[in-house]
């Protein structure tokens, strides 16, 4: 029962390979595994695997003129064209290597992995005698890995290959024409680079990453539009990021360039599992860099990594609101900007909530120079803000000491702008606010702003609230 479970599994796998060729010869491989004669399939596996990567050596040479495709194929016509029998069967030996150092249409494990079938070949194919004078004898296990090997990485990929592929993203996105905002890199993307398949989508990544960290002479533009094209992957396609090997990402992560130190951050900021694959020597050196700093984004990007930094980001924050509140207007820019927000609220909860109390403390304050600067940031707060902030700021809204001040003029105008943009998020606070008007209605005459904040209550839910939106704003 088991055999004939695994023979119908790769039965199964054969129906993955698109061309029509290729399946011929690895049905082959599957029929002599099915038949037992192991060394007859796994001389049909590698038969499949040379006339895959011909075939696509020569769509890259039509298809896209591609230099070191162009080569390698005059190279087989010329031996193939060529009397001397000894040199007919040179370019099957060669292909791969080829394939992988020259052409790069595999990887450096995909190598390794067709390079063993290879070899395997060479023992079955001729009478290659062990030490002790036996022949090899290939277990099943071996034909089996062998042959869904070759399909899973080779076979069944689609036609158009990486190296072509990567060479037309590349000119795409480094392109002087190319955009610079999020929507429209990404509208740029949408049908020429993505969706596609998955394993195009995981070498965009991966030729990402590269650009970003360690790759020389490109320009900080081009850096931001390969951080961009991260990002949308990460965020439509998370699946395919994580499943990268997480070796491959810790060797990029080492050669992590000092000048690329802040598109790290954005990384970081992007997947902080990162931070984890990081090596100590890096990351001893990356907290100097962020620590001697004083460009508030890049401590915003690592707040979930450095607590000693986000400690004295808090203290610079409250601060603030004894002197100009330049720097509270700075921090909540930065943590509220690009659609930042949402991100910062999942990977650093505690810190939003301070940041969010302190604002309301001070837009409650009966000090007017305090208030007045956080009525010019309550807004931004906005985008931090959750249900339960809102009820704390109707709690602290009616106690006597700020419901009598001559301030409540101007909080209630602000009241009203709050409404508008939360309402939508938040409809179960409606009741807060009708008891916030009802609280504050006895002194309506005081109040002239009042009746209008009244009205979009007494409204809703007919009343569409205009609710901004920080998403729609650009990484």
């Amino acid at each position: 029962m088991r055999a004939y479970s695994q023979l119908a599994d790769l039965e199964v796998l054969l129906t993955s390979i698109p061309d029509e060729k290729t399946r011929a010869y690895a049905g082959e491989a599957i029929a002599s595994y099915s038949a037992g004669a192991y060394r007859s399939a796994i001389v049909s596996t590698w038969i499949a695997v040379v006339l895959d990567l011909y075939q696509k050596v020569l769509y890259l040479d039509e298809e896209y003129s591609d230099p070191a495709a162009k080569k390698c194929i005059e190279r087989i016509n010329k031996i193939r064209n060529n009397n001397d029998r000894k040199q007919i069967a040179a370019w099957e030996r060669e292909i791969l290597i080829n394939a992988y150092k020259d052409i790069k249409i595999v990887s450096e494990v995909e190598y390794e992995h067709l390079e063993r079938i290879q070899q395997d070949r060479h023992r079955c194919a001729h009478p290659a005698l062990d030490k002790d004078g036996f022949l090899f004898q290939p277990s099943p296990e071996l034909v089996r890995n062998h042959i869904r090997t070759a399909t899973e990485i080779l076979l069944s990929q689609p036609v158009i290959v990486r190296k072509a592929s990567m060479d037309a993203f590349e000119r795409d996105i480094e392109h002087e024409n190319f955009p610079n905002t999020e929507d429209r890199i990404v509208r740029a993307l949408l049908g020429r680079h993505l969706p596609m398949s998955k394993e195009y989508r995981v070498s965009i990544i991966k030729f990402s990453l590269r650009k970003i960290l360690h790759i020389e002479n490109v320009d900080q533009k081009i850096l931001n539009r390969y951080i961009t094209v991260f990002k949308h992957i990460l965020e439509e396609y998370r699946q395919d990021f994580e499943g990268i090997d997480n070796q491959f990402l810790s060797d990029q992560i080492k050669r992590t360039k000092d000048e690329r130190y802040s598109f790290f951050a954005a990384l970081l900021f992007l997947e902080p599992r990162l931070w984890d694959m990081s090596p100590p020597d890096l990351q001893e050196k990356f907290y100097s860099y962020i620590k001697n700093q004083n460009i508030l984004t890049l401590k915003i990007f690592t707040l979930h990594i450095f607590e000693i930094e986000r400690e004295k980001l808090l203290i610079l924050y409250e601060q603030s609101w004894l002197k100009d509140g330049k720097d509270a207007q700075t921090i909540l820019y930065n943590l509220t900007s690009h659609g930042r927000a949402k991100r910062i609220i999942r990977t650093d909860a505690i810190f939003i909530q301070k940041i969010v109390k302190l604002t309301l403390d001070a837009f409650c304050s009966t000090d007017a120079s305090i208030f007045f600067v956080a009525a010019g940031l309550i807004k931004s707060v906005i985008a931090l803000m959750n249900k339960d902030h809102l009820e704390l700021l109707f709690e602290m809204l009616s106690r006597p000491e700020i419901k009598g001040n001559e301030l409540m003029i101007v909080r209630i105008g602000i009241m009203e702008s709050v409404f508008r943009e939360t309402i939508s998020a938040f409809p179960e606070t409606i009741s807060c606010w009708e008891k916030f008007y009802e609280d504050i209605e006895s002194n309506k005459a005081l109040y002239p702003g009042l009746s209008r904040l009244g009205q979009l209550i007494n409204a809703y839910p007919e009343h569409e609230a205009v609710v901004f939106s920080y998403d729609d704003i650009p990484f």
